[in-house]
């Protein structure tokens, strides 16, 4: 039980950091597309 709980903890800190990373990634295109078009 407690290795389960070790691990779902790491994957929730895996996702919440992967979060992170692509909502920062697509703001920066977004706003790079927005230079380029605009």
């Amino acid at each position: 039980n407690l290795v389960v709980a070790a691990t779902g903890e790491r994957v929730i800190i895996v996702i919440g950091c992967i979060n992170a990373l692509v909502s920062r990634v697509s703001e920066t295109f977004i706003k790079n597309l927005h230079l380029i078009f605009l």
